[in-house]
């Protein structure tokens, strides 16, 4: 289960556990954020802004992008 300020987060899709990793639909956690979600297709990320945070998260990738800088944490 997925808590945001103890508020149960409900999937479209189930969270999964792949060879010990913990996959969890990301726009779902954003939107509950109140965050402006976008999906680019043609390089499989999702974009997420809310206020001066910008973060880039995309689909192969280990690293994550905020606000430009690029971090695998």
């Amino acid at each position: 289960s997925v808590f945001i300020n103890g508020q149960q987060i409900s999937f479209d899709v189930q969270p999964q556990i792949i060879n010990d990793s913990t996959f969890v639909p990301m726009r779902q956690i954003f939107e509950t954020l109140e965050a402006d979600v976008q999906w680019n297709d043609a390089d499989k990320s999702i974009t997420a802004v809310k206020d001066d945070k910008t973060i880039i998260l995309k689909i192969g990738d280990t690293e994550v992008s905020i606000n430009g800088e690029k971090t695998d944490k």
